[in-house]
């Protein structure tokens, strides 16, 4: 099964990086390239998460939140989004998940999402973790949450909310 999970993996990743390269190369459009870097991400956050990657899935999440708001693949967030990627195939080539410090060491080198261009809030060190099954006030608050400078984590309900907890350590 690990054998299985190791190739799935490496083919979602795999059509994240072909897709930024597309897009820089101006073989598909940049919008494009971003929906199938969020399709790929998504699928490998549940393909990690059922079959016990959970690091892998935290990162696949955060990358998933990372683009969220994005309407088109640049350069900058091309080569962020291959930083996303490059963690989580040494995880999957690695076939095991550091824990504790180091799993907190490598969640702390991803790259944080910019604030908003109208504000002069600082990027936080500080991660806020949202738990609600309400999509809408789950966006208000890491909306808002984000505009004050905090990195924020989504968790949708209960067993969710503790493994987010549990491998990103919120503050």
């Amino acid at each position: 099964l690990r054998r299985e999970f190791a190739n799935d993996a490496r083919e979602l990743l795999e059509r994240m990086l072909t897709a930024v390269d597309d897009a820089l190369e101006d073989k598909t459009s940049p919008a494009e390239a971003l929906n199938t870097i969020r399709r790929n991400a998504h699928s490998l956050k549940g393909l990690s998460g059922n079959f016990g990657f959970e690091l892998t899935a935290t990162i696949a999440h955060r990358l998933e939140d990372f683009v969220a708001h994005d309407t088109q693949l640049t350069a900058t967030l091309g080569s962020d989004v291959e930083t996303f990627t490059d963690s989580m195939t040494k995880l999957v080539e690695a076939g095991s998940e550091p824990t504790g410090e180091q799993a907190e060491r490598l969640l702390e080198r991803l790259p944080d999402a910019p604030p908003p261009l109208y504000l002069d809030s600082p990027v936080l060190t500080v991660q806020v973790l949202v738990s609600t099954p309400s999509r809408v006030l789950a966006q208000t608050l890491r909306t808002t949450l984000k505009n004050c400078g905090y990195r924020v984590l989504r968790a949708t309900a209960g067993v969710e909310c503790f493994d987010v907890a549990m491998q990103s350590r919120p503050n």
